[in-house]
Parts: structure tokens; sequence; C-alpha cells
């Protein structure tokens, strides 16, 4: 167990969505799924937070932000960012994404 006031450093890994090699392609659809369903069971099952971000990832013309202001990785290409407790559990949570 850790120790008491041990900060456990959360896993990350960001995954490139290759938008431009597929304008059409719906990966933000197929990632969130209907009313954010395929998100949230990828989330439970892996313990991880899914959070896709970079250019397109908030609607146009809607304020993503509640303070309206843009968020580290807004003008990025589109991506999705895993975050985790665990290496296994993020890499089981990009392995279901990058499906």
């Amino acid at each position: 167990a850790a120790a008491a006031g041990v900060v456990r450093r959360k896993r990350t890994k960001k995954i490139h969505i290759p938008v431009e090699e597929h304008p059409t392609y719906n990966f933000i659809g197929l990632i969130i799924g209907p009313r954010g369903k395929t998100q949230k069971e990828m989330e439970a099952k892996t313990n991880c937070k899914i959070a896709i971000r970079g250019k397109g990832s908030i609607k146009e013309g809607a304020k993503g932000r509640r303070d309206g202001k843009v968020m580290d990785g807004d003008d990025d290409p589109l991506h999705v960012v895993i975050t985790g407790d665990d290496q296994a559990n993020v890499d089981m949570a990009a392995d279901m994404i990058e499906k």
C-alpha cells in the first residue's frame, strides 16, 4: 500500500487521430458513441479517463469551456488523451481506441 501523503503519478498516453488521412471518418463519434455510452464503457472497463482534445474536438461556435478559455492542446491536431493510475490500464484503453 502507498504511504499516506504519497501522490501516485498519473500515467497518460496521447493517441493521434488520423483526420488528415481519413477526413470523412467520424472518429469522435466512434470513440464517444451514442450519448457518450462507448466512452463511458471504455472508461469503466479500464479505470481511465478518456478525453478528446485538439482541433475539431469542440464543435465550431460552441464554447467548450465554461470560462471560454482555450485549454492546452486545443490547437494541436485532433488526439485522444488517456489518463489512469496504472500503465496496463492506460495501454488497454489505448488498444480499445486504436481499434
